[in-house]
């Protein structure tokens, strides 16, 4: 039986497997950007759901479910989608609001960059972590560990008769903890050294009271911060690689949590 065949002889399955796996590319922040053209995530979508269907060795027995029943768990698999795709988003959009702090310290928070795919004005350097962010992913083969992660959902998460764990509530809020606190870790030296930088020009200005300092400190903290972001581009880098190996692990517990 050809993989078409299949789909049409189960065609109420695929739509179950096919709003799951929509609503995760659709809310990704790797394949769901809006630079994407709709009918790529469209045409991804579907692939990714046939491969699936053809992987199942029984199907779910949907077909005798009223159109009610068969209403919920269509909403079931959308929720599920959402909200393994939104863990991870969680973890991409922690980039910006590091950035916010840094440009407060630096001076760029008067300027922005507008980002098409967030829809809003986002902070230079915010820009910049997320750019970092997004090629560091790429590098370590992440669009790939992604699509592993859609494959994990149907061996972990029946189409029929999954249930929420307890820990499904307490992994988003770990999830949360662990982005901003690491992401603070990540913007930490820059914040220092920057505040160091702004004592000095205090002191300096207390002794030669006739200096600008909006004229002089201003280049001087840009000045700085440039040369301190371009020395932690290698360690970010690395930490980075940490940063998204546990973004995959809260997601898989998430998946177990769906289980």
């Amino acid at each position: 039986m050809n993989s078409l065949s299949v789909v049409y002889t189960n065609i109420d399955v695929f739509l179950l497997v096919l709003v799951r796996i929509a609503s995760f590319i659709f809310v990704s922040p790797v394949f769901g950007r809006r630079g994407i053209p709709v009918t790529t995530k469209i045409g991804l979508t579907a692939v990714l759901s046939v491969v699936i269907m053809l992987g199942f060795e029984t199907f779910p027995d949907v077909a005798e479910m009223g159109s009610g029943m068969y209403l919920g768990l269509v909403i079931k698999e959308a929720l599920i989608g959402i909200s393994i795709s939104f863990i991870t988003l969680i973890f991409f959009t922690v980039f910006y609001g590091i950035g916010q702090l840094a440009d407060m310290q630096i001076g760029f928070n008067v300027g922005g960059i507008y980002d098409a795919q967030m829809q809003m004005q986002v902070p230079l350097t915010g820009n910049l972590f997320y750019l970092m962010g997004f090629l560091t992913f790429l590098v370590l083969n992440g669009a790939s560990k992604l699509v592993f992660l859609i494959h994990s959902m149907y061996d972990s998460i029946p189409i029929v008769g999954s249930s929420l764990n307890s820990t499904f509530y307490e992994i988003f809020f770990n999830a949360f903890t662990f982005t901003y606190a690491y992401s603070v870790q990540l913007i930490l030296p820059l914040i220092l050294l920057i505040l160091v930088t702004q004592f000095i020009l205090g002191v300096i200005i207390k002794f030669l009271p006739q200096m600008n300092v909006f004229i002089i400190g201003i280049p001087v903290k840009i000045a700085i911060s440039l040369i301190i972001l371009n020395f932690m581009i290698g360690p970010l880098f690395q930490m980075m690689e940490v940063y998204f190996d546990r973004m995959f692990e809260s997601a898989m517990m998430l998946i177990r949590s769906l289980s």
